[in-house]
């Protein structure tokens, strides 16, 4: 009878690990989505300095937000980028297209949670792990031995968004403490400094849990 029990705990728990690990994304469908006029027009509003091919940045930027938000299964993920915040925003107002979206990205809708409605600083640096973890995957890096920052964590510092939140490679380099919301993706994946510690905090987040 132990043996038995101890099989069916096995099992359960390894069905327990792939529903969490499983990606709840329809990658090809996000990467090739198409935002309503509307989102794009609301950006260029709110950053008017920016051209066509930047505005194009910002949406290919939310795009991969998805697609982490999806890659871990729709669980709690820090958004890096103040900028494709903002897009997230203006595409959440379309609330019919987003709801279609949602329903065909992951097969449900995805919430948008505001930075101050987190319970605790370590749910911050969990979440703000996840999403680089991730960003850094799709680009073909390894988290741990970056040549360069994703663009998902790098698109507010590429386009000097003035309350952005700008992340380096070199936390040395010269009048890094100088940079408004400045974080050092060296020490993202520390357990002692997240991304949302120094300077100020995130933007939102995806999911839950």
């Amino acid at each position: 009878m132990e043996v038995v029990i101890f099989l069916a705990l096995a099992i359960l728990a390894v069905l327990i690990y792939l529903l969490l690990s499983k990606n709840v994304v329809n990658e090809e469908f996000v990467s090739t989505y198409e935002f309503p006029e509307t989102v794009r027009e609301g950006i260029a509003k709110s950053y008017c300095k920016l051209s066509d091919e930047e505005l194009d940045m910002v949406l290919s930027g939310l795009r991969q937000f998805f697609v982490v938000c999806g890659k871990n299964n729709l669980r709690w993920c820090m958004m890096p980028s103040k900028i494709i915040d903002e897009a997230w925003h203006e595409f959440i107002l379309n609330t019919k297209e987003y709801q279609n979206f949602c329903t065909k990205a992951f097969g449900k809708f995805l919430h948008h949670s505001p930075s101050r409605a987190m319970s605790s600083q370590t749910k911050a640096q969990i979440g703000i792990q996840r999403a680089w973890k991730s960003a850094c995957k799709l680009e073909r890096m390894s988290p741990n031995a970056v040549t360069r920052i994703p663009l998902l964590f790098s698109i507010d510092y590429k386009l000097q968004i003035s309350d952005g939140y700008y992340y380096v490679l070199n936390c040395e380099m010269p009048n890094f403490e100088n940079l408004p919301q400045h974080y050092c993706a060296g020490h993202i994946l520390s357990s002692n400094a997240g991304g949302c510690g120094s300077g100020g905090s995130c933007g939102g987040g995806c999911g839950g849990g």
